[in-house]
C-alpha cells in the first residue's frame, strides 16, 4: 500500500496524471504523518510553472496542483533547503485569493527565484 501511496505522491509532484484523479486517489491516505514519504523540490515547481508559461497548464490547474500539495505532511521538503522557500511558493500558488491569480510575469519571477 505504501508503494502505491508513494507512486501517487510522486505522480502529483510531477503533475503526471489528471489532478482530479490524483485528488481522488489521495483521499484514501491520511495526509497527517510524521514523515515525508515524497520530497517536493524546486524542479517540481519549476516544471509546473514552465508548463504554465507554455500554456500547457492553466492558472486553475497550477492552483489545484499546489493546493493538493500544500497541507500534506507526507510530502516533505529537501533537508537543508537554503535560499528559496519552496513552502512559501506553494502557499502562494495554492491561495490565489490571498496572493492574486498567477500570471506569466509572476510565473517567470518565481522561476527566476527558484533558479537563483
Amino acid at each position: 500500500m505504501q508503494t502505491s501511496r508513494l507512486f501517487i505522491l510522486n505522480s502529483l509532484l510531477m503533475c503526471q496524471s489528471p489532478l482530479d484523479e490524483l485528488s481522488d486517489s489521495l483521499k484514501q491516505f491520511d495526509s497527517d504523518t510524521d514523515i515525508g514519504l515524497a520530497t517536493l523540490t524546486g524542479d517540481h515547481i519549476s516544471n509546473v510553472l514552465t508548463e504554465y508559461t507554455l500554456d500547457k497548464l492553466t492558472d486553475s490547474e497550477v492552483h489545484q496542483w499546489a493546493d493538493l500539495i500544500e497541507l500534506r505532511d507526507d510530502i516533505g521538503l529537501p533537508a537543508g533547503q537554503e535560499g528559496v522557500d519552496l513552502q512559501t511558493i506553494i502557499q502562494e500558488l495554492a491561495n490565489p485569493t490571498l496572493f492574486g491569480t498567477l500570471s506569466n510575469i509572476r510565473a517567470h519571477e518565481l522561476l527566476n527565484l527558484i533558479a537563483s
